[in-house]
């Protein structure tokens, strides 16, 4: 059994209709056996949304698997282009909408506004904000992406101001990123520490973003409001 590559069959004696069907047996007998290699090649049931064909030597087949559990491909979950926190400096939930702009699968979804990723080791980098000035000095100074679940913190990042004055800062805020192994299937929350304890801190990113992905892979317009965004790949 291999992959009929070369193995073409010739239309020579069948693309006419003056031909004689005898003189195009081999081709036909060449044009099944073709065939029969191909379905040979495959190990595929009834496929459900996510599969994939993963190539198995022990079989010499590509064999029908299913997409959670398989590491190296990466996911882009988007916050939006405005982070908030509630009205005080301690660190807490941000108000954020998050979505998965990758296909879902059972390793990574969004459950309640949050993300939730299974067992296993996971690398995270998120997009750093750009330089924004905020009026009245009202900003998000440190930004923690936390295991909701195993109570521990994942990562963190710090603002740094680059210009601006005392009262008007303009501040970008560096990129959440690293290498981290969940036990359990984990839901990750957006923890956010403003400057002021008496109103909402906020933290600004570009709502246009590229590459801009779509549920389908694709690179389109359709979702330019990624603002920050975590790029998330399971390694192992």
């Amino acid at each position: 059994m291999a992959w009929p590559s070369g193995t073409k069959a010739s239309t020579t004696n069948c693309d006419q209709p003056s031909d004689l069907i005898a003189n195009a047996r081999a081709d036909i007998k060449q044009n099944i056996d073709n065939v029969n290699d191909v379905i040979d090649t495959f190990a595929i049931s009834t496929p459900t949304d996510g599969d994939l064909l993963r190539y198995s030597s022990s079989t010499g087949k590509f064999e029908q698997v299913a997409g959670a559990g398989i590491t190296g491909f990466a996911h882009i979950v988007s916050y939006g282009a405005t982070i908030t926190t509630t009205d005080t400096n301690s660190i807490a939930p941000v108000t954020v909408t998050t979505t998965l702009k990758t296909p879902a699968n059972a390793d990574v979804s969004v459950v309640s506004n949050n993300l939730r990723l299974t067992a296993g080791t996971w690398f995270i980098e998120s997009n750093s904000s750009p330089d924004n000035t905020y009026t009245g000095g009202d900003f998000i100074e440190h930004l923690v992406l936390y295991d909701d679940t195993g109570n521990e913190s994942i990562t963190s990042a710090e603002a740094r101001r680059v210009g601006g004055t005392t009262l008007n800062p303009s501040i970008s805020m560096e990129r959440l990123n690293g290498l981290f192994t969940l036990s359990s299937t984990s839901d990750l929350v957006l923890y956010g520490q403003g400057t002021d304890a008496v109103t909402e801190s906020t933290l600004k990113y570009s709502p246009n973003v590229t590459p801009i992905i779509d549920s389908a892979g694709s690179n389109t317009t359709s979702n330019a409001g990624l603002g920050l965004y975590l790029k998330i790949v399971k390694i192992a």
